[in-house]
C-alpha cells in the first residue's frame, strides 16, 4: 500500500498531508483524519495505513500549518513563534513541551508594561486557566481577547 506525502492546497496556502491508499483497483471509500497538534506523526501514518489495509483511502492533513507558520516568522522579525505540544509525547516532536501556564507566559508573552491585545482561544479551562494568569501577571483584563469552544477530552 502506497502512503505518499502530498500537500493539499487551501486558500491560505497548502496543508502538508499524508496519503494511504489501499492496494488494488478503486473506488474506495474515502475517511480524513484530522490529527491532534503534533499534526502527521507516526502514530497518525500508522493509523493511516492500517485503515488503508481495510480498503479505506485515507487522508491525513496537518491542519495547524507549522511549516507556513515558521516561514512567516522567517520572513517577519515581529513575529515570534514557539510552537508547543502540550499532549502526547511524541519522540518526533523535537518543540517545547508542556502546558501553557504563567512560568511560559513569564517567558515569552510581551511585557503587560507594553499594552498589547492577548487574544486566547481554545478549550474553556485552558482559557479561562491563560487569561487568568495573563492577568495576574499585570495584563490589562480589558485587551485580554478569548474565544472558547468545547472541551478538549481528557
Amino acid at each position: 500500500m502506497p502512503d505518499l506525502d502530498v500537500d493539499v492546497p487551501t486558500p491560505d496556502g497548502s496543508a502538508s498531508s499524508s496519503l494511504h491508499v489501499p492496494d488494488g483497483e478503486g473506488p474506495w471509500p474515502a475517511v480524513i483524519m484530522y490529527p491532534d497538534a503534533g499534526g502527521t506523526r507516526g502514530v497518525f501514518r500508522e493509523m493511516g495505513g492500517r485503515l488503508a489495509s481495510d480498503g479505506y483511502v485515507v487522508l491525513v492533513p496537518d491542519v495547524f500549518y507549522r511549516d507556513e507558520l515558521r516561514g512567516l516568522a522567517a520572513d517577519d522579525p515581529a513575529l515570534d513563534l514557539e510552537l508547543t505540544l502540550t499532549r502526547e509525547r511524541s519522540p518526533a516532536w523535537t518543540g517545547r513541551r508542556g502546558r501553557v501556564d504563567r512560568t511560559l507566559l513569564e517567558e515569552l508573552a510581551i511585557a503587560a508594561a507594553d499594552r498589547p491585545h492577548a487574544f486566547v482561544c481554545g478549550p474553556t479551562a485552558f482559557v479561562e486557566a491563560v487569561a487568568d494568569a495573563l492577568v495576574d501577571l499585570g495584563h490589562a483584563a480589558e485587551l485580554v481577547r478569548t474565544e472558547r469552544f468545547g472541551p478538549s477530552g481528557a
